[in-house]
């Protein structure tokens, strides 16, 4: 037998296991159009890689043997260690948020209180906004659009837990400060949130199919704000949204390339984010081939479906 023979059906073997992992993966997390992508190439690539035993001619195996030589090269450049991209720069925050003006903040607030008069004296702008979403039924609420009672009162009583545990984080604040940078507060943020059970943690580039429903995620380069150079949703446009519906929207989280469960097949993926700029690149492409450009919304699970 030829080598290139040899190499041509070790290949196909290869590809055959990877691509079969990959529609196993698809189809344990209800991912149909991956897995019958993963189904189709496991049986054409494979097959294209056996033509050489096939047809044992000298033209096949040089022009085989040069693409399967590509392709290997193609591979590695994939995996093996590669610069890392553009380095972000970052920038230090030159003052306190008043935590007053975030939504749940301004949610509570009420008409007539003190508190109301004081926040839309200090905040005149927010007041129309605000006036706004509070037509709307509210985060919870039996009116909202996707009322679900086992998903709703399950979420509310957790909120109430948190309230109840309010009294257990009271304290001063403690004035002391400690320097630390930003690409070493970011590192120690990645690896305590993987303590802490995350999967993985990463920044990624805003892409059109993370189209808002809500319109609050901006596309514009990032502007000064609070006297750091950024990007800040509009935070009344993602609220409005959820007070209509009564729940959080999760649109933004659900198609980001970093929410894929935790197995081997993803995991490897990430590996290879983290070693690889030109791996990132591929993989972003792949991601929108396999799970589509902008994901359908997942069905409700059968649990879930409490009357």
């Amino acid at each position: 037998m030829h080598w290139i023979q040899i190499v041509s059906a070790i290949l196909a073997g290869v590809s055959f296991l990877i691509l079969l992992t990959g529609a196993i993966y698809s189809l344990r997390e209800k991912e149909k159009r991956a897995a019958g992508l993963f189904f189709g190439a496991m049986i054409v690539i494979p097959v294209l890689l056996l033509i050489p035993l096939v047809i044992g001619s000298e033209v096949i195996f040089i022009v085989w043997g040069g693409l399967e030589a590509l392709l290997v090269l193609g591979v590695l450049s994939f995996v093996l260690p590669y610069p890392r991209g553009k380095r972000m720069t970052w920038d230090k925050p030159v003052k306190q948020i008043d935590e007053r003006t975030i939504m749940f903040s301004r949610n509570l607030l009420k008409e007539g209180t003190e508190a109301y008069a004081t926040y839309y004296r200090l905040y005149p702008q927010h007041l129309e906004p605000d006036s706004h979403f509070r037509k709307f039924p509210g985060l919870m609420s039996s009116e909202a659009r996707y009322f679900n009672p086992a998903t709703f009162y399950a979420a509310e009583a957790t909120f109430n837990v948190i309230e109840h545990l309010r009294d257990m984080a009271k304290g001063k604040p403690l004035n002391k400060k400690t320097a630390v940078s930003a690409p070493e507060l970011t590192r120690f943020l990645n690896q305590w949130s993987q303590k802490l059970g995350a999967v993985s943690f990463g920044v990624t580039r805003l892409q059109e199919y993370h189209k808002c429903p809500s319109n609050a995620i901006s596309f514009d380069d990032p502007n000064e704000i609070e006297g750091i150079t950024r990007w800040q949703i509009n935070q009344e446009a993602c609220f409005t949204l959820w007070k209509k519906i009564g729940t959080d929207c999760g649109r933004c989280v659900s198609v980001c390339p970093y929410s894929h469960p935790d197995n081997l097949l993803h995991n490897l993926v990430r590996k290879g984010l983290r070693q690889s700029a030109a791996f990132r690149k591929a993989a972003l492409k792949m991601d929108d081939f396999l799970y589509g450009r902008k994901p359908a919304p997942k069905k409700e699970e059968e649990w879930m479906r409490v009357r």
